[in-house]
């Protein structure tokens, strides 16, 4: 078992380790950013909620690139350097596989991007 993913705030945990990340369920929704806020938000969308909270993955749900297309540039805003490209965006309220994938944006978008290491 590796070491938790936690919040900014270095005590909510997110998941216990990597295969619990990418389970498709998360512990804690991922609602904080570097600077322990809420992530941005940009304007009405969906997600469920009121405004649009989506952030910036790259990813699907159980930790595969993109949406496991021909390479990993696909819908990651060309290796997150264009604006002009589109990359998937996940709900940061969402505990659910939504907190990773829910829909596909253009990059020119306002987003908060996820990192983890492993």
């Amino acid at each position: 078992m590796g070491k938790p993913y936690v919040l900014p705030d270095g005590v909510t945990v997110v998941a216990d380790d990597w295969a619990d990340l990418t389970d498709e369920t998360l512990d804690h929704a991922i609602d904080q950013t570097e600077l322990m806020m809420p992530p941005p938000l940009a304007g009405p969308g969906s997600c469920g909620f009121g405004f649009a909270t989506h952030v910036w993955t790259g990813t699907a749900a159980d930790g595969s690139v993109g949406l496991g297309g021909p390479g990993p540039e696909e819908f990651m805003c060309l290796g997150w350097t264009s604006t002009s490209e589109m990359a998937v965006a996940g709900c940061s309220p969402w505990t659910t596989a939504a907190w990773s994938w829910w829909t596909v944006n253009g990059c020119s978008q306002l987003r908060a991007l996820y990192c983890f290491e492993q």
